[in-house]
Order: structure tokens, then C-alpha cells, then sequence
């Protein structure tokens, strides 16, 4: 199994840091040349020039100032950078056949540098250091020491930069063997993920403390963003690049916390599967006022899924994600038909209703958490047969509006 680590390279010196830049602006310019060769080829031919045809091409173009941008780097290093677009536009024709007219090719570089990757054959490991050339050497992260590293990548920012290594991870986690055991998760802002099982367990993560995060990096960004441009115009500094990557840091270790904690309560209770509902898809198109809209982009729910997905694929979990529409205002225990996605022209009635915030009252007057009500009716989307007379068998009683709220320390 394959694990990724990502470090800041600090204590560079001046002749590192400027080699990596030269790097990683050759690396930009490579890109946007051989995009631009394949565009005019497709325009030209209507045909897509295949990553062999594309190499060949690179290894002899010069750039406007006599330059081979494939020759300013390491072979190896080139063709990776190749690789990615070929697969970038590979990935476009297929969402295309798909049936996503909406997707596009992939665009130029704006920004003035790219990423470099090394695969394991461009560098060597000697004294505890990936020796990536012979001007640049990095000290491997305690968690790769004597792992198989099979890559590097290097990745630009403002006035620093970042290190990814990829290695092979030996370690033999617990596997959950395929079961009737189900979890719904409803993602959300205040409840960052409420968590509903088959089994009739039901808990909160709490989510104020990214929103928290969030509002302290908005107001000091603004604040120095001020200041920038009384300055020298500027929108970016080496202050307002430590600030977002201290905030960046922050969410991304509560992320890490709460999806870990997911997952042990998956493997506490046996459970094989998950099923996410996902709230960009179902509120595609919908505006939720300035304030919400910006809470969303802000916290990366994306991300949130893709850490679920991945921790839960090691010990074999299941993840489902699912347009979440309506989960919300049907009610659970009424059983209302879920309609499949969102229907905007479509008038739908259910059985109950929100009558407060974080609180929903069933058909016969039930009260129950509004958000835990809208995870059970995610299980319902994927188990159909799954209603509220099967979970009240074994657990009367518990089935009230308060839940167990937790917060990833």
C-alpha cells in the first residue's frame, strides 16, 4: 500500500532556492509548450497526439529563446510532467463520453512554476536524504525512514516550498469482511458529519471549530491584504503565506482527526460500508446566502470525503458517495419517498418538517435531530429495504433528539 507525507523544506540555501525555482519555472514552461503542440495538432488534424508522439516532439522543440525546455531538467522528470497532461486530457475525453459536456481541456499555466516529480529511478536515498540532483537533497520524514520511497514531488509556493513522498507501507491493517452494517454520514457546517448507523448508533462531529479557523484567517487576511495594498499594491507576502498555511494546517489536522474517528467507530462495529451524501452535488446551483456560501467553499468537504474514502479503503470499508437532495426533508421514520435528485420545477410534500434549528418533528409528532434524521434517510437512498421499523428492533428508546456531539482534540 501506497502512503503519501508532505513537508515544508525550510533552511534552503540561496543557491538550492534559486536552483528549485529555475526547476520548477522550466517544469511550467514544458507544460504549457506541449500543451499548446497538442492543441495545435487536434486543431489542425483532429487527431490527439499520444504521450510517445508528444515525447519525441518535446525532446528537439526550442522555446522563443533557443532553449529545449524537455533538456532543462532530468529526462525522467520531463516525462513525468508529459505524463500528467496526457492524463489530464485523457481524463477530459472521458467525461466527455460520459456525457459531461459541462468538463473542459486542460488549460495553460498561470502561474510562473510547476511541480517537479522524481520517480524512485531520479534520485537515491544516502544518509537518511532523497539526493535529488546535485545541488538539491532532502531530509526523508521520520514516518518514510527505511520505506521503499518510490517518488518525489516538489511543489512550489509563494517564497517556499513543499515536499511529497510516496512510499510503500508494509504494515497489514485490520479488515472488515463484507456485512449488512451500514453508515450514513450528512455533511453540514455546524455538525461537520452527522454519523447514523443501521445498528442504531448515532453521534455529531463538531464543526464549529473550522468555522472558527476560518473566520479568525478571513479577518487577518483582509487585514493584511489592507496593508499590502497601501503599500505597494501588492495581495500576496511572505506573511499572508505563513498565515495560510498555519489555517491550512489547522483543517487539515481537525480533517485528518475526524475521519480517523469515523473509522474507528466503523471498526468498533463491524461495519462494511459507507455511504456520504454529498452536499456540493445536491446544492449544485442553489444559493445559500453570502455567509453559508462562503462557509462552504471555505471548509473543503471534498477533501473530507477523499480521507473518509481513503482510511476506511485500508481496512477494507466500502464508500458510497451520493447526491444528498431531500435527505433532509423527508422524514425517516414516516418513511416518505426519496426522490433520486433534485427536482427544482417538481413540487414534493412530506411527512414532517424542521421546527427549529437541528430539530425535525415526524407525521405522529416525533421529535428527533434533524441532521441524524437526514443520515438515516442516506442509508435509505443506498438500502432501500432499510426503514424505521428495522433500526427500533433491539433499540427502544434511544432514538431521541439529543446525540453525542464530539470535537477532534
Amino acid at each position: 500500500m501506497k502512503k503519501t507525507i508532505k513537508i515544508r523544506l525550510r533552511h534552503l540555501t540561496k543557491k538550492q532556492y534559486r536552483h528549485l525555482k529555475e526547476l520548477c519555472n522550466a517544469s511550467k514552461n514544458l507544460y504549457n509548450q506541449a500543451l499548446y503542440t497538442v492543441r495545435q495538432e487536434y486543431q489542425e488534424t483532429e487527431k490527439y497526439l499520444s504521450y510517445n508522439a508528444l515525447d519525441k516532439i518535446m525532446k528537439t522543440l526550442p522555446n522563443l529563446e533557443g532553449n529545449i525546455n524537455y533538456k532543462l531538467m532530468k529526462a525522467g522528470v520531463s516525462q513525468q510532467i508529459l505524463r500528467r497532461l496526457d492524463k489530464s486530457y485523457k481524463s477530459f475525453f472521458q467525461l466527455q463520453k460520459a456525457g459531461y459536456k459541462e468538463s473542459r481541456p486542460p488549460k495553460y499555466l498561470k502561474s510562473k512554476y510547476h511541480n517537479l516529480i522524481f520517480d524512485n529511478q531520479r534520485f537515491q536515498i544516502k544518509d537518511g536524504k532523497a539526493v535529488l540532483d546535485k545541488v538539491v537533497s532532502i531530509t526523508i520524514p521520520n514516518q518514510a525512514i527505511d520505506k521503499r520511497i518510490v517518488q518525489v514531488e516538489i511543489i512550489p509556493q509563494f517564497h517556499a516550498f513543499y515536499a511529497c513522498f510516496v512510499y510503500e507501507d508494509d504494515i497489514e491493517y485490520l479488515q472488515i469482511e463484507e456485512n449488512e452494517n451500514v453508515m450514513g454520514i450528512d455533511l453540514g457546517l455546524n455538525n461537520l458529519a452527522s454519523c447514523a448507523t443501521s445498528q442504531g448508533d448515532f453521534f455529531l462531529i463538531n464543526g464549529r471549530p473550522l468555522k472558527s479557523i476560518n473566520h479568525y484567517y478571513n479577518k487577518q487576511k483582509a487585514d493584511i491584504q489592507s496593508e499590502l495594498e497601501k503599500r505597494n499594491h501588492s495581495k500576496q507576502s511572505v506573511k499572508l503565506q505563513n498565515l495560510t498555511d498555519k489555517r491550512n494546517n489547522k483543517i487539515n489536522d481537525y480533517l485528518h482527526k475526524s475521519s480517523r474517528m469515523i473509522v474507528n467507530q466503523c471498526l468498533d462495529n463491524d461495519i462494511s460500508k459507507i455511504v456520504i451524501g454529498e452536499a456540493a452535488k445536491s446544492m449544485s446551483g442553489i444559493n445559500l446566502g453570502k455567509r453559508n456560501n462562503q462557509n462552504f467553499i471555505n471548509i473543503p468537504l471534498g477533501r473530507f470525503i477523499d480521507m473518509i474514502t481513503y482510511k476506511a479503503g485500508i481496512h477494507g470499508i466500502k464508500t458510497i458517495v451520493i447526491n444528498e437532495s431531500y435527505t433532509s426533508k423527508a422524514s425517516f421514520i414516516d418513511n416518505d419517498v426519496l426522490p433520486k435528485g433534485y427536482e427544482p420545477d417538481k413540487k414534493h410534500t412530506f411527512s414532517g418538517k424542521r421546527v427549529k434549528r437541528g430539530l425535525y418533528r415526524t407525521a405522529k409528532g416525533i421529535l428527533l435531530n434533524a441532521d441524524i434524521n437526514g443520515a438515516l434517510n442516506i442509508i435509505r437512498k443506498v438500502v432501500p429495504n432499510f426503514n424505521f421499523h428495522r433500526l427500533i428492533d433491539g433499540i427502544e428508546g434511544r432514538f431521541t433528539p439529543h446525540c453525542k456531539l464530539l470535537t477532534c482534540q
